[in-house]
């Protein structure tokens, strides 16, 4: 009554618990709307509250819509393989409060999950009479495809490892049937050692991309490297392969290229398959030219390209869509020819996409094939960490949270090194700070150090020395002979002890008379030097002896060598004054300045 009468303070007080409670409608409704599932709730007349999630799952919506009574809904959405309506009804009957059933639709797996008592507490007794249900859908169609991958790798696994294992047993039942009597030809052993070397190799390129798949989610190895050691170290990896002989592999010019971050080890992983694939395809019935693989090397604005172009039978048009799929063979038939997992290129893909970067392909049947991996630089890298920092933020990818750890302990070195004391209070933070509060004290560090300090970071820890490579020598032909040294001349035989002994004497005497020697000259150049001292010394004082003999003639034409002396004071004294010593010195005319 106060409230609609004036009541100022009442008005206030109605007011603002409204807003509270309008407040938790929101927050609740907004919780509902965002949480990722579907929600519907009926009661026994029908609908009651539908969520915007729903709406937004077309696939499952897209047939039947919203139904507006629990038993519509359980009619449309049983497809008969789900069982959906007959499995709420026993439900029903045994007392079972949750029932699940999946639906299928528009490519997708949703679940449904339906609440029975959903409002049996006590502290929902007002709704009792209402009998609430709640329908609940999630998307689970990623969940699925997950399992499904899991179990189609354990099948494809078992299944490419049977193969090489059975060859390997049969080559073991082979040898063990050897007899000295009976024994095979030549050919014969060496058709089975080839066998059991092509499926051990096989083996071996199955465990190291199952490997090479696991290491993809690893983090803790990315850095700083250069894609020339990548493409020397793939072109060594694959110099043994199997069938490399045959083929020629044209390494990249040898220029400089900018730095990369992420991880070498399965960068140089990815050019490696793309050269074995390479290798493996090269050849084709009626073939006429050499076989030949080009890696070309090139800066595309801020992403460095590897390209491995190959002179192969190519790919047909229909699978370069499904190429990097897992699993997926371009030629079934010819698989087990060629070996492998199936899994290669797309584990390059993902490995690829983890360093911000994309793989692609373009090929043409007998013509051959060009495999495209593009990576960001690591300047590109590090200035996005940084202005994503100025903003306030730090991406969640592996390699941008690697890169701006990185850039962390740069920063710190760094402000140490110049002495930055504006930043000592940042660095102290960032290092002492908590494992929850790494985040936050990261962006305040990036933040602090200011752009024209970070290009000057960037330029130091991203600098090449373009004479560092021999371009001769840097990148080597697979196979091609490398310069040993010279064969030294044949070593004589071992001396005997009484030689040794002799010896021994001779280089013992010849070092005693060269100590000899070193100390006489030593003496004698002590003896040197001490007399010169004397002598120079003594000679001023027997200069001026032999002086006080001459006549006045001789001693105007000497000159004193000992002290110079300064020009002669001139006195306010007569001739008759002066001592017959002042004449001596003034007639014996010594020299001036």
């Amino acid at each position: 009554m106060g409230y609609f009468v004036g009541n100022i303070s009442l008005r206030k007080k109605v007011g603002d618990e409204y807003s509270k409670l309008a407040g938790r409608d929101l927050v609740k409704k907004s919780v509902l709307d965002e949480v990722g599932l579907g929600i519907v709730v009926y009661d026994k007349n029908g609908t009651v509250y539908v969520n915007k999630t729903l709406f937004n799952m077309s696939g499952f919506t897209s047939k039947h819509g919203v139904p507006k009574t629990l038993d519509t809904f359980l009619d449309l959405y049983d497809d008969g393989d789900n069982k959906l309506k007959s499995t709420y009804i026993l439900g029903c009957e045994n007392g079972i409060n949750v029932i699940r059933a999946n639906y299928f639709s528009d490519k997708k797996i949703y679940e449904i999950k339906i609440i029975r008592n959903a409002f049996a507490a006590e502290e929902y007794e007002m709704f009792t009479g209402h009998d609430l249900k709640i329908v609940i859908v999630d998307d689970i169609t990623q969940i699925k495809d997950d399992e499904r991958r899991q179990k189609d790798l354990a099948a494809n696994v078992s299944h490419e490892l049977k193969t090489p294992l059975t060859v390997i047993k049969m080559s073991n039942y082979f040898f063990e049937n050897i007899t000295p009597d009976h024994m095979p030809s030549y050919d014969a052993l060496k058709r089975w050692g080839g066998r059991i070397s092509a499926n051990a190799d096989r083996m071996e390129d199955i465990v190291r991309d199952f490997l090479v798949l696991s290491e993809a989610s690893q983090t803790n190895k990315m850095g700083i490297f250069d894609i020339r050691d990548c493409t020397a170290e793939a072109m060594g990896a694959v110099s043994e392969y199997p069938g490399a002989d045959r083929v020629k592999i044209v390494p990249p010019a040898n220029e400089t290229y900018p730095l990369l971050y992420g991880n070498q080890s399965l960068v140089m992983r990815v050019i490696i398959n793309m050269l074995t694939n390479a290798i493996k395809y090269i050849d084709y019935d009626g073939k006429k030219v050499a076989n030949e693989i080009r890696i070309i090397i090139t800066t595309i604005g801020d992403q460095v390209s590897v390209q491995v172009e190959d002179n192969g039978r190519g790919i047909p048009e229909e699978s370069l869509g499904h190429l990097f799929e897992r699993f997926y063979r371009v030629d079934n038939s010819g698989s087990r020819e060629v070996g492998g997992s199936g899994i290669g290129l797309s584990i390059a893909r993902e490995i690829a996409e983890m360093h911000g970067g994309s793989i692609s392909v373009t090929s043409a049947v007998r013509t051959g094939s060009t495999f495209n991996l593009n990576i960001p630089t690591a300047h590109n890298i590090f200035e996005s960490v940084h202005k994503d920092a100025l903003s306030g933020v730090v991406s969640d990818m592996p390699i941008y949270k690697s890169a701006a750890a990185n850039l962390c302990l740069q920063i710190c070195e760094a402000v140490r090194s110049y002495e930055y004391e504006d930043l000592y209070g940042k660095v102290e933070a960032y290092e002492k700070c908590s494992a929850e509060d790494k985040q936050k004290t990261t962006v305040n560090l990036l933040r602090s150090f200011d752009t024209g300090r970070f290009e000057n970071l960037l330029e130091e820890l991203l600098f090449v020395d373009d004479d560092f490579f021999d371009g001769e020598e840097y990148f080597a032909e697979p196979g091609a002979e490398v310069p040993q040294p010279a064969v030294a001349e044949a070593v004589p035989a071992a001396p005997t002890e009484e030689e040794i002994a002799v010896k021994e004497a001779e280089e013992a005497a010849r070092a005693a008379a060269e100590e000899e020697a070193a100390r006489a000259a030593e003496e004698e150049r002590i003896r040197r030097e001490k007399e010169e001292a004397r002598k120079l010394l003594t000679q001023p004082v027997t200069q001026l002896s032999a002086a006080s003999a001459k006549n006045d003639t001789e001693m105007k034409k000497e000159k004193a060598t000992v002290h110079p002396s300064a020009p002669r004071k001139r006195y306010n004294k007569t001739a008759e004054s002066e001592s017959s010593l002042k004449k001596l010195m003034d007639d014996s005319n010594p020299l001036s300045e």
